[in-house]
């Protein structure tokens, strides 16, 4: 009776794993020292196509300790659990056209081409829209920096700009807040610690007139249980559309993308 040994391997499964190996018909004529071997593939020397290739890492459980070596230049038997293999240097008859290319990548040395030949490069022209270019000399000609260090740039109105009313639309959405706020005394003094501090850098102004030609921007605020600091931030929406339908933002102009 006959005993199959089985060995567990881990296998990936692929449609195709290399071309026919060898890639041309081998030369076994002065091979006498293999004659008699039971060798795994007996038409080792013949290209065929590959069903099965297991690692180093398995392979090893799988070779048996005889070794036959042949003369100088010529491939070593090596005994295996599925009969005799060959390895090592071999003569082929003609010449074949199958190549087995590598692919290296270096990601530092790529880097360092790319930096090389961006530095070669030419710098790139850019052409801005009317708007871009007007929106780009209202910075240059506006912005300045104060004496705590911080810039200061006007708002790129655009031309023609219709403001609406956006007075009732903020007092609203801060009516909603205040009520809101009402049920939790924590937030509500983080709200109102907030609103000090703007007015004590000069951020907004109090008004008893309602000036219409003045945009009045709406907030509300946004409780953070989880925050080790300020539990309770202040959002303005600069997007909130006004009573013609349109937000601060629509009338600002879009400058040029400087981000690349």
């Amino acid at each position: 009776m006959e005993v199959t040994e089985t060995f567990p391997l881990s296998a990936l499964v692929l449609t195709k794993l290399t071309e026919s190996l060898p890639a041309a018909k081998i030369h076994s004529s002065k091979w006498p020292y293999i004659e008699g071997l039971k060798l795994a593939d007996p038409q080792y020397y013949l290209p065929a196509r590959i069903n099965l290739i297991i690692g180093s890492d398995e392979m090893y459980s799988l070779l048996e300790t005889e070794v036959i070596k042949g003369p100088p230049n010529t491939p070593i038997a090596q005994k295996t659990v599925f009969g005799w293999v060959l390895f090592g240097k071999l003569t082929t008859l003609g010449k074949s056209n199958n190549t087995s290319p590598c692919l290296y990548s270096d990601i530092d040395l790529t880097k360092a081409v790319i930096k090389a030949w961006t530095l070669d490069e030419l710098p790139e022209t850019r052409y801005f829209t009317t708007e871009e270019t007007r929106c780009e000399k209202l910075f240059e000609t506006t912005h300045r920096r104060n004496t705590q260090g911080r810039f200061i740039v006007h708002l790129p109105f655009r031309q023609n700009i219709k403001l609406g009313d956006s007075w009732a639309i903020a007092v609203q959405s801060w009516s909603r807040m205040e009520r809101r706020l009402e049920l939790n005394n924590e937030h509500r003094e983080q709200y109102h610690a907030f609103l000090h501090d703007m007015l004590d850098q000069g951020h907004m102004e109090s008004v008893s007139n309602v000036p219409s030609s003045n945009w009045y921007i709406p907030h509300h605020s946004v409780i953070k249980e989880s925050s080790c600091t300020t539990k309770t931030r202040i959002v303005f929406s600069a997007s909130q559309k006004n009573t013609n339908g349109l937000s601060l933002n629509d009338n600002l102009m879009i400058g040029p993308q400087l981000l690349f």
